[in-house]
């Protein structure tokens, strides 16, 4: 892994003697009583040898361990055979899915059959136990979640109740594009001129400086929609996204996600209601924790 990291940025290691350097380290500095003592180069034949021979090494043995990385794959996500565990207790079982280019997917159950967990587990907010995988080969395989929340987005009913930051509604849907909350830094120009598109698609121009908490429930679920397409995203995650809505929100919603699929954004979405479903090509259903079907709304 050291091999890896040190071909693509520069490595500082302290160790007790050159010995025990890793390969990649091709310079050393030894220090007395905080003070630069000598300055020495490594042999430079053996550094050389012993770090591409450990660079292959590595490189075979995360191909091997991460399935996709050396190959292309088309899956924006691809899971297998993950199990989640919270609390002690198994809530996704043996879940192997993935979102390919132009789907949509609706996820279906009842209460506690793990649908939430799903979202999340798309999301990067937990993973799966040891044995399964997730990826995101499509999307670049992001490094870490703060990339990875650029283009997959996330809003359900525990964001939005926990959403108690005093914050405008433009400042709200700025946070989006630092998935905080709360807004932590000014936006920029092309930034700024996407909040006020959003709050003109939103109907939520008139209440762009209004405290968020200030608004009915409806409009804030739209402001919170404003938050996660602030980034354009390329999936959009949404938990029981029209429950609490009124019927001319919902309508709104609704006109709002086929505009953003016309546009790329793919969904995932879960929805104990019968309507509102024809946004979908494809379903997935799960019963306490495991899938019970999976594949087009048209099967």
């Amino acid at each position: 892994m050291l091999a890896i990291v040190g071909h693509e940025c520069t490595i500082v290691c302290a160790a007790h003697v050159p010995q025990d350097l890793p390969a990649v380290i091709p310079r050393y500095l030894t220090i007395e009583h905080g003070r630069i003592v000598a300055r020495e180069l490594r042999a430079h034949e053996h550094a050389t040898n012993e770090f591409s021979a450990s660079l292959e090494r590595a490189a075979n043995t995360a191909a091997e361990a991460v399935p996709g990385v050396s190959s292309p794959d088309s899956a924006l996500i691809a899971i297998e055979h993950a199990d989640v565990w919270l609390a002690g207790r198994r809530v996704l079982a043996d879940v192997t899915w993935r979102l390919e280019p132009n789907q949509h997917w609706l996820v279906t159950g009842a209460n506690g059959s793990g649908k939430s967990t799903f979202l999340r587990l798309l999301h990067g907010q937990v993973r799966p136990a040891l044995g399964g995988e997730i990826s995101w080969p499509a999307l670049g395989l992001p490094r870490n979640v703060w990339q990875l929340r650029k283009q997959v987005a996330w809003l359900s009913p525990e964001l939005q109740a926990a959403y108690r930051y005093p914050s405008t509604v433009r400042a709200a849907i700025a946070s989006g594009f630092t998935s905080s909350i709360g807004q932590t830094r000014a936006p920029t120009a092309a930034e700024g001129a996407r909040v006020e598109q959003l709050l003109a698609d939103l109907a939520l121009a008139p209440f762009a400086d209004r405290l968020l908490s200030t608004l009915s429930y409806g409009q804030m679920r739209l402001a919170l929609i404003g938050r996660a397409l602030a980034t354009r995203p390329r999936v959009l995650l949404l938990d029981e996204p029209w429950e609490g809505l009124d019927a001319p929100v919902a309508e709104l919603l609704n006109r709002t996600l086929e505009t953003i699929k016309a546009h790329g954004t793919q969904l995932v979405c879960t929805s104990h209601l019968s309507a509102h479903r024809h946004h979908f090509t494809h379903q997935l259903a799960l019963r306490a924790g495991k899938v019970t079907r999976a594949g087009s709304t048209g099967a």
